[in-house]
């Protein structure tokens, strides 16, 4: 999503309310790409109009992760010990489930994030192997029949 600094907000306002720009003029005035075409213009001018200057202010969506600095010291820790443990070589060049395999056997003395992170894996992507191999194989039934 992408978010205008606060003097653009207020300028496209001031735009469109006092100089009755069209949405358009006012991205082309500005050099904004996305002003004209997004509804973000159209919220950025109602909230403008409920709330006044404080709505450019506000912060909108999720706010953003804050690694501290003991986090930080903590991950590296555990990526020093996974490049200690799993030489990097091995680590670029295998597939994704000799990576999965490893993260999945290392799940005890390692987090998972870390590992994925190390590997360059999805930890979602992980998830749903484990899931997998945890699930009975339809395929196992059919082949002890025959």
């Amino acid at each position: 999503m992408l978010h205008y600094r606060v003097e653009i907000k207020q300028a496209a306002v001031r735009l469109v309310l006092e100089e009755h720009l069209t949405y358009a003029e006012v991205a082309a005035k500005l050099a904004i790409r996305k002003f004209a075409r997004s509804k973000h213009g159209f919220e950025c001018i109602d909230m403008y109009r409920q709330e006044g200057e404080s709505s450019f202010h506000e912060l909108i969506g999720r706010p953003r992760k804050c690694q501290s600095s003991e986090q930080g010291l903590e991950r590296m820790r555990v990526e020093n010990a996974l490049v200690k443990k799993i030489p990097h070589r091995i680590a670029e060049r295998s597939t994704r489930e000799t990576k999965y395999r490893a993260s999945r056997h290392n799940r005890q003395e390692y987090p998972v994030k870390a590992m994925c992170e190390f590997f360059g894996v999805s930890r979602t992507v992980y998830y749903v192997w484990v899931k997998q191999l945890e699930q009975p194989n339809p395929h196992a039934e059919h082949k002890q029949l025959t």
